[in-house]
């Protein structure tokens, strides 16, 4: 967490993580450009890291969530629109494996 607020405060975020709330989530930006930091996605067993995408956001390296594991959160959130984009995001999945 540590390394994540560090990187906040480095991107010019006004807000950090609490290291006493494992269920925060920090949100930045606005939609459909926001970017939402949780610490711990949900009930899930998850491991984001070893299934990573590696790219770029304009000029910074980022580190981007496997759709899969983004599928397997959005399904664990219990509202309509998170439900809505695991609904969407399996219709992209299963187009890209058609299409493999």
């Amino acid at each position: 967490m540590e390394r994540t607020n560090r990187a906040l405060a480095e991107f010019g975020s006004p807000f950090l993580l609490n290291p006493n709330d494992g269920q925060e989530i920090v949100q930045i930006g606005v939609e459909s450009h926001r970017i939402d930091v949780l610490r711990e996605p949900g009930g899930l067993e998850f491991e984001a890291w070893p299934r990573r995408i590696e790219a770029r956001y304009g000029n910074a390296k980022a580190n981007w969530i496997h759709l899969d594991g983004l599928i397997a959160i959005k399904s664990e959130i219990d509202h309509p629109r998170h439900q809505d984009d695991a609904q969407v995001l399996r219709r992209v999945r299963d187009q890209r494996r058609e299409q493999e």
